[in-house]
């Protein structure tokens, strides 16, 4: 596994009557199996960080049109010793179903900070990421430990994650267990369920009109992070 990344086949569908007039017409690119291994060492060097794409010109040449990326068996192994970090994401385009637009899902398992995770990540076209005019649809699982988290909703920016209109739910053993997931720091607690909106703005992330409970007392309020404040 020492590549950083193979695909097996790369299909490009291209529009003929654009390769001389111009902009370059690319209805439809498929990746078969495509596989990425993104290692960081003990020391914290990622074998994923190119110096050279980095230091390129900005320039890339003739504008290209790009109309569906599908994505058929990927498969992207994460290893992080220093985080005791190691698990696999699964990654594959569905098909759009009665006028739907396509979508993309990623399935992970293994470990992350020495504890199981799996999860299971539904969103929308991957080039509908690029587009400001559509929001972009979310549907997230994820278990970690003894902690669930779901998240559903859009955001309108996908890129700066502006615009969210978010529904969160955290349910576990302890509060302080999500510090894992968030970089948070929550005191501990017994077992607890909150639920409430996401709302991300320029650094600062906010839980907005949560309920729950937290052992035996209910929960509510806003709780407001200010992560460029974050070290």
């Amino acid at each position: 596994e020492s590549a950083f990344t193979t695909i097996a086949q790369l299909s490009v569908r291209l529009d003929p009557k654009t390769v001389l007039n111009g902009p370059l017409n690319l209805p439809e690119i498929t990746l078969s199996a495509p596989q990425a291994f993104l290692l960081l060492s003990p020391t914290g060097q990622p074998n994923y960080r190119f110096e050279a794409l980095q230091n390129s010109s900005s320039d890339s040449g003739p504008g290209v049109q790009i109309g569906q990326i599908r994505i058929a068996d990927g498969n992207v192994h994460f290893v992080d010793p220093k985080l005791k970090s190691d698990f696999r994401l699964k990654v594959r385009t569905e098909p759009a179903v009665e006028g739907a637009e396509s979508k993309i899902r990623i399935d992970a398992e293994g470990t992350y900070a020495d504890q199981p995770i799996t999860g299971r990540f539904i969103g929308g076209a991957v080039l509908s990421l690029r587009d400001p005019t559509h929001p972009y649809p979310v549907d997230l699982l994820l278990k970690h430990g003894a902690t669930t988290v779901t998240l559903v909703g859009t955001i309108d920016r996908p890129i700066d994650f502006g615009g969210a209109n978010l529904k969160l739910d955290f349910r576990g053993a302890n509060l302080s267990d999500l510090y894992l997931l968030t970089g948070v720091p929550l005191p501990p607690t017994t077992a607890y369920r909150l639920t409430g909106g996401l709302e991300v703005s320029k650094g600062n992330v906010t839980f907005k009109q949560f309920t729950g409970t937290v052992g035996g007392s209910d929960m509510s309020g806003d709780l407001s992070v200010d992560l460029s404040a974050q070290p």
